[in-house]
């Protein structure tokens, strides 16, 4: 059917590039190449967008655990400078406690609590967790543990 329907909006552009003009075999063969030509490369541009979209969509699976962080303050975990080096899709974050802690992710989110012996998971549909902000209120402290997922 998606054939047919080519065809058809082939022969229709070739009528019209052609109209009211006498031609012979071989021009009419080489427009109706080049029509074809050129939406042969937009299809090949529409699958490359489609492929970047599944890739950049489309987990990996690979889990990365971090290091307890203890939080008396304030602590960026900055994704692209340290390890892992690049953005994460998810991370989950456990509040070991004893305290409420905050986190924020990126630069532009909002604060959330996490509170004592919480469990959170912070998901995106691609890769765009590059920074983690956690933060207890002043003279307390927490230990948060972390496993992002890329």
């Amino acid at each position: 059917m998606a054939v047919e329907k080519l065809k058809e909006k082939v022969e229709e552009t070739v009528q019209r590039r052609m109209e009211g003009r006498k031609v012979g075999i071989q021009e009419a063969t080489f427009v109706m190449l080049d029509e074809i030509a050129g939406r042969l490369a937009d299809l090949t541009e529409t699958m490359q967008d489609i492929k970047k979209h599944m890739t950049d969509t489309t987990p990996e699976g690979i889990d990365i655990p971090f290091a307890d962080q203890t939080v008396t303050g304030v602590t960026l975990i900055d994704l692209i400078k340290n390890y892992p080096y690049r953005p994460l899709r998810s991370i989950d974050l456990f509040n070991k406690g004893p305290d409420t802690a905050y986190y924020k992710i990126n630069e532009d989110g909002k604060e959330i609590s996490i509170e004592d012996r919480e469990n959170l998971t912070v998901d995106r549909r691609k890769a765009t967790i590059k920074t983690i902000t956690l933060r207890v209120d002043a003279g307390d402290s927490s230990t948060i543990r972390l496993t992002g997922h890329y």
